[in-house]
């Protein structure tokens, strides 16, 4: 609302070999404002970050590793000057991707008394074997509430292998949602791929774009 930006990445200090979270925030000429930094052991990177209207402040969404699970989904919920709310980390005791979160609650919606809720999309390792990486991963998708807790969840292991949503999913009116990624075939070869999901995240449909199954091929943005 003060027409400033909000940036999300990592910073990586060489010498302590830590990789950390890193929010900025600039005003609307690109002048720093105040930045701050969030660790989830030694590595932790943010991927995406929406302003959230209703508090002023921000939700990230990323990766961070933890001893005990490897790398998880990575969740950081912070006020308008970045202080840190709650963080919550998603996915299997594996090594999981980063997750995109987005708001599924409109500012109007939320002044007319609608829960605060958000989307959470990712990817998860499954204990199934594979000749090539050892491991198979799996679209994920969840639905957390304002403090992060899981409301649902879907591990797709019923749509391909190794399939990831490149940007954070479009959100519809009636909360149906929509995305766009790639898995692979062959066992190597990237495919492109546009799903569209009930708001209860069951599948609605999914539909291939793919130019030469021989050649590697990328969906990386999709607009209304």
């Amino acid at each position: 609302f003060d027409n400033g930006f909000i940036v999300g990445g990592l910073e990586q200090n060489t010498t302590a070999d830590t990789v950390k979270a890193y929010a900025l925030k600039i005003d609307s000429l690109g002048n720093f404002e105040w930045d701050k930094r969030y660790l989830m052991g030694n590595d932790a990177r943010f991927y995406t970050v929406q302003h959230t209207p209703w508090d002023g402040g921000y939700i990230f969404g990323g990766m961070g590793y933890s001893t005990t699970t490897g790398y998880d989904m990575f969740v950081v919920k912070t006020t308008a000057n970045g202080d840190t709310l709650w963080t919550k980390r998603y996915g299997s005791s594996k090594n999981d991707c980063a997750g995109y979160v987005v708001p599924l609650t409109t500012y109007q919606e939320y002044l007319n008394g609608a829960p605060i809720e958000y989307l959470l999309s990712g990817c998860w390792e499954s204990n199934e074997p594979d000749p090539l990486f050892g491991h198979v991963d799996y679209l994920y998708l969840a639905k957390i509430d304002e403090i992060g807790d899981i409301i649902w969840e879907h591990n797709y292991t019923y749509l391909a292998k190794w399939l990831l949503l490149q940007t954070p999913p479009i959100i519809a009116p009636d909360k149906s949602f929509i995305g766009t990624g790639f898995y692979l075939t062959n066992g190597y070869t990237p495919s492109t791929k546009i799903l569209k999901f009930n708001p209860n995240g069951t599948l609605a449909w999914q539909k291939n774009y793919t130019l030469n199954p021989d050649k590697s091929s990328y969906l990386k943005d999709l607009q209304p």
